[in-house]
């Protein structure tokens, strides 16, 4: 049947006969995560060294800034273990020859 034939006719849609009651919506709790130590001494001090250590999954440069346009400052290799001393959304700060620099998340994986 082709489209805009003269037997096709319109038809009007009805209005509900009671409007629909709104729905209460209760918000997610808020959870925040702990902030890791801002130095290794630090975390060595609290015992999580561990949760803090990280292993590099796949060589990928250090940047300055927590940007792909930032410039890169060294570089991490696969296999690689780095001390993480900060979290900015999906970039890691980790420390390498005592200067902080930043990774991507997806390139590095916790050690346990």
């Amino acid at each position: 049947k082709a489209l805009g034939e003269l037997e096709d006719k319109p038809v009007v849609a009805r209005a509900a006969t009671q409007p629909a009651e709104p729905r209460r919506v209760q918000p997610a709790p808020v959870h925040s995560a702990p902030q890791p130590p801002a130095s290794p001494a630090q975390a060595n001090a609290a015992g999580k060294l561990s949760s803090n250590l990280f292993e590099i999954k796949a060589s990928t440069p250090i940047r300055k800034e927590p940007s792909y346009k930032s410039s890169s400052i060294a570089q991490a290799h696969r296999g690689s273990r780095m001390v993480v001393v900060g979290v900015h959304g999906e970039w890691l700060e980790v420390l390498t020859n005592g200067t902080s620099g930043y990774i991507r998340r997806e390139f590095a994986a916790p050690v346990q």
